[in-house]
């Protein structure tokens, strides 16, 4: 992996997005750390060609080194979030999920304009998130103190309630505690199935 990793070093600047992404991942799948020279390297490769990332190579990347808890510049960082704030509408709903349950993992603070677009985008997903990803949505949120709009706390809610009995113990405790975080009151039905510890054999399968 050492010797590997310094032939990247020294390639750093012929490497394609593609390539920056797939490494990244590479040593995210393999659950190794990959290096803080390389990641330096690959860092300023991906700033130099910024303009030709899109959304899904930005939410692999990010999320890729969230994995490695790898610390990033400040530079990659404020680059990437104005290519997501530019290319917020192109998202897919996997991509939008894995990149704000990213930030949190690698200390990245999303201000005002860039939590409205990501709050935009989400309002078109939320209503397809199974119960994992609600719980992971939600509990990213509330990480990032992102207070979603009335209209998105609304399909939050709505989302929630039609899929409360299929969390895992782990994912209501996520869910509960992501919500309060947020400040979105429950409704009593709502707060009784998250509480519900035990689980019918149908919805624990």
């Amino acid at each position: 992996i050492l010797a590997l990793s310094h032939q990247a070093i020294k390639i750093a600047n012929n490497f394609t997005v593609g390539g920056i992404v797939s490494l990244v991942c590479g040593f995210a799948d393999l659950n190794v750390k990959m290096p803080q020279g390389l990641a330096n390297a690959l860092s300023e490769r991906a700033v130099a060609c910024k303009e030709k990332f899109q959304a899904g190579d930005i939410s692999r990347m990010l999320s890729g080194f969230a994995k490695q808890e790898i610390k990033l510049g400040a530079q990659l960082i404020q680059t990437m979030l104005g290519r997501t704030y530019n290319l917020a509408k192109t998202f897919l709903a996997v991509e939008l999920l894995d990149l704000v349950c990213a930030f949190p993992k690698l200390g990245i603070h999303v201000d005002r304009e860039l939590s409205e677009v990501i709050m935009k985008r989400s309002s078109d997903f939320v209503s397809s998130f199974d119960a994992p990803k609600i719980a992971r949505f939600v509990h990213a949120l509330s990480l990032l103190r992102i207070k979603p709009s009335p209209d998105l706390s609304r399909m939050i809610l709505e989302r929630a309630s039609a899929i409360a009995a299929a969390l895992t113990c782990s994912s209501k405790t996520e869910m509960m505690v992501g919500l309060k975080k947020l400040g979105i009151e429950c409704s009593a039905a709502l707060s009784e199935a998250l509480s519900t510890v035990e689980q019918d054999p149908i919805n624990s399968k």
